[in-house]
């Protein structure tokens, strides 16, 4: 969980430049698959024997829902502002956030509910080969438990998808180019900070402080 919120911090301030020039639809349309596969992939965590093996996939699973988490927030934000009908915008904000937090408690209750319920129940598929010399079996795949929760809320995203594909907000912007442009500012950002000038503005920003007022100044 905590590296999980260090992704969704150090990831947000990207988000917000790309919404800046991008559109909020787009950033949606490619956070929202990385969440909902990354819930999927959490059924496939379950490596017996291999215990660094889950670790490493378990902190891989964590970072890109957290940087996905920090997209899906902002953009679902900067949408029900936007979507807000004129002189309204605070009263569909309120209801938003209504609907999210009781949705938000809710789901838990539900999902516990169904955790229970499939605890002594499981599905699975196995290869079998049969020869006069040996049998053999393969597992190919086996849910049971959390991992039925994990594949009924992946394929909850896919509805998620579907609505958000009816929303208009302007031109149409690829995937590919949200994908492009996130690339491109972390890049740019961690060769700002490779330097040690950038460092000390991130960890002292008193000096853009100051700039900022000095153009606050300047302005007529």
């Amino acid at each position: 969980m905590v590296t999980s919120q260090v992704a969704n911090a150090l990831t947000l301030y990207l988000w917000g430049r790309l919404s800046d020039r991008l559109s909020n639809k787009a950033i949606l349309a490619v956070a929202l698959p990385v969440y909902f596969v990354c819930t999927l992939g959490l059924v496939f965590t379950d490596i017996r024997d291999h215990a660094l093996l889950k670790l490493g996939l378990l902190y891989v699973l964590h970072v890109a829902m957290g940087a996905a988490t920090g997209g899906i927030g902002l953009a679902t934000g900067n949408l029900g502002l936007k979507l807000a009908p004129q002189g309204e915008g605070t009263a569909y904000l309120a209801v938003i956030g209504l609907v999210s937090a009781l949705c938000g408690g809710v789901a838990p209750l539900v999902a516990g509910w169904i955790a229970d319920w499939f605890e002594t129940r499981e599905l699975s598929m196995v290869v079998r080969w049969v020869s006069p010399a040996r049998t053999g079996e393969v597992s190919v795949f086996a849910f049971a438990h959390w991992e039925f929760l994990f594949a009924i809320s992946a394929l909850l995203g896919l509805y998620v998808l579907h609505a958000l594909s009816r929303i208009r907000e302007g031109d149409e912007i690829s995937e590919r180019r949200v994908i492009q442009e996130f690339g491109i500012e972390a890049l740019r950002t961690v060769n700002h900070l490779s330097s040690i000038g950038g460092l000390l503005g991130l960890v002292f920003p008193f000096t853009r402080v100051r700039e900022r007022r000095r153009t606050v100044r300047e302005k007529p």
